[in-house]
């Protein structure tokens, strides 16, 4: 049964980023199973019924703490300027890409540009994907690291998003949302607590039950069930995105929306280019830093806009396209990116110098 688990990892895991295609064209052609998984609500306690995709959320990040390693936990203790640079960067750098989008955009007199604007502004200020998690786990990352980023910019996150959206008061106003930020913002923070951080914390202390042998034997079915929890994400966040735009495309709306989201993308994963050489960092840790940096916690974006606005259909539209590339980009990273190994010797994640092939 593992070595099935295994093989089936293997394999997919290989042709992720065609994996990742096809999620999307099933989506877009298909869209009923993931417009399904949506809507579907589960009545799993006494008087609580939360969503699948929720659910589905709080698993990824169960299986995050599930796959912490003592050792990592250990290192990150003497790796704290790491990841406190990466939260500084993870904050600052979509700061100030979202000032000069919004100068480059014409903010002030563009009114019809205001909702996208806001939308990536929601994008900046939502803490680490749960989902970073899953995909630093299937490419042997530093999960320590992962978690790190994870739980402490979620922690962040209330107090960042509140600051983002203050920046925009103007698009917010526009919009008829203004006097809701604080509440969005409160609700976006219980959200983040109830299916990041608990189940996080639930998969630690289940780990520390079970044991590390026997949670090692676990490994592979693991991996192959977070492998599969992605692709449904994907095509649900597909199902969501794509029919309308296909149906109904405003191009010139849709190639504002892209770009704007690209370029975020490309300024956070790009961010780990100079810490992962300012601190000499390994594979492991360079794989959790590009998920940590690059990928946002778009399903609390989209609780957030739902909860903030009146008639939020724009500002959805750049948090769903990033949604969208940022996994495309997670499976880049992880099928080029982290394959290329640099000449000189790597550092491990014990602070080591190793050579290329044990880096792999």
């Amino acid at each position: 049964m593992v070595q099935l688990a295994d093989f089936i990892f293997r394999f997919a895991h290989r042709r992720l980023i065609w994996c990742l295609v096809a999620c999307y064209g099933v989506g877009a052609l298909w869209p009923s199973v993931g417009i399904w998984i949506r809507q579907t609500e589960l009545p799993v306690f006494h008087g609580m019924s939360p969503s699948l995709l929720s659910l589905m959320l709080g698993l990824l990040l169960f299986n995050a703490g599930l796959g912490l390693e003592h050792e990592h936990l250990a290192h990150l203790k003497h790796r704290w300027p790491v990841l406190v640079a990466a939260l500084a960067a993870g904050i600052l750098l979509p700061l100030a890409y979202l000032l000069g989008l919004s100068s480059l955009l014409g903010f002030a007199e563009g009114t019809t540009r205001r909702p996208l604007l806001l939308g990536i502004a929601v994008i900046a200020a939502m803490p680490t994907a749960g989902s970073s998690t899953a995909w630093s786990q299937n490419a042997d990352g530093n999960m320590a690291m992962s978690l790190g980023l994870v739980l402490f910019s979620t922690l962040l996150s209330p107090l960042v998003a509140f600051g983002m959206l203050h920046l925009l008061t103007g698009a917010v106003a526009a919009q008829g949302g203004r006097q809701t930020i604080g509440f969005a913002s409160q609700m976006a923070a219980v959200f983040l607590t109830l299916w990041v951080i608990v189940p996080a914390l639930f998969g630690i202390v289940v780990r520390r039950l079970l044991g590390a042998a026997r949670t090692q034997k676990l490994k592979q079915h693991v991996k192959l069930v977070n492998l599969i929890n992605l692709l449904l994400l994907n095509y649900s966040n597909a199902s969501l995105a794509l029919p309308p735009l296909i149906e109904r495309p405003d191009w010139s709306l849709l190639a504002t929306a892209v770009l704007a989201a690209l370029g975020l993308a490309i300024v956070s994963f790009g961010a780990v280019v100079p810490i992962s050489r300012l601190f000499r960092e390994g594979r492991p840790e360079r794989a959790s830093l590009y998920f940590g940096l690059g990928m946002r916690n778009n399903g609390a974006g989209l609780v957030l806009v739902a909860t903030l606005l009146p008639e939020p259909e724009i500002v959805l539209l750049p948090i769903i396209l990033y949604n969208l590339i940022q996994h495309f980009g997670a499976g880049i990273v992880d099928r080029y990116l982290l394959e290329t190994v640099e000449e000189r010797p790597l550092i491990n994640s014990q602070g080591d110098p190793t050579d290329r092939n044990r880096a792999r």
